[in-house]
């Protein structure tokens, strides 16, 4: 099973604004696991990838996968 964080925790990590990480998904660069209109989650292989640079486009995981719901 797939390591999830979240935009904050993506914005730790990088230190970075949440607006950023959110730019990022708004400019195509990374895509988050949706599980609701303003929740978002995201793959940490697919931050591996993205830090190996590139465009990420991860497979959507479903909420079953994650171990519940929101």
């Amino acid at each position: 099973m797939s390591e999830f964080l979240t935009s904050k925790q993506v914005a730790e990590q990088y230190g970075v604004h949440r607006n950023t990480v959110m730019n990022w998904v708004k400019a195509g660069r990374l895509t988050p696991v949706r599980l609701s209109r303003r929740y978002y989650l995201f793959k940490r292989e697919d931050l591996e990838a993205f830090e190996r640079g590139g465009r990420v486009i991860p497979t959507s995981a479903p909420v079953a996968e994650m171990g519940g719901t929101v």
